[in-house]
């Protein structure tokens, strides 16, 4: 399904923002036309922060949301993605674990 960090991100930001956090999908249209401008990996997670053009800006509402978590079949932690809105725009998506470290093979993950 998915085999990079990169791929892993767009299928949660596109599922997430299809939800009910972005009725008239103008964080989608931020997504679609974003620049990764830092990806930083923790050992238990990432922060991946976009660069978003300044005509997209929609308000200045700020809020984060998960729509979107992660398992493997062989383990019970549980991954956890969320998108954090800060003045109108994405500001970043945080992935992180319940517990333990964070796993790179993501051909083997199931999004829920």
């Amino acid at each position: 399904m998915f085999e990079t960090q990169e791929k892993l991100e767009q299928i949660i930001m596109e599922k997430s923002l299809i939800c009910n956090h972005d009725p008239d999908g103008s964080l989608l249209k931020q997504y679609l036309n974003s620049q990764i401008l830092t990806r930083k990996f923790t050992g238990v997670g990432f922060f991946t922060e976009f660069l978003i053009p300044d005509h997209l800006i929609i308000n200045d509402e700020s809020k984060n949301f998960c729509e979107v978590s992660g398992r493997y079949e062989d383990s019970d932690i549980i991954f956890i993605f969320v998108i954090f809105i800060k003045s109108g725009k994405l500001d970043f998506l945080e992935g992180f674990t319940s517990h333990g470290e964070w796993r790179y093979d993501y051909e083997n993950m199931i999004l829920f």
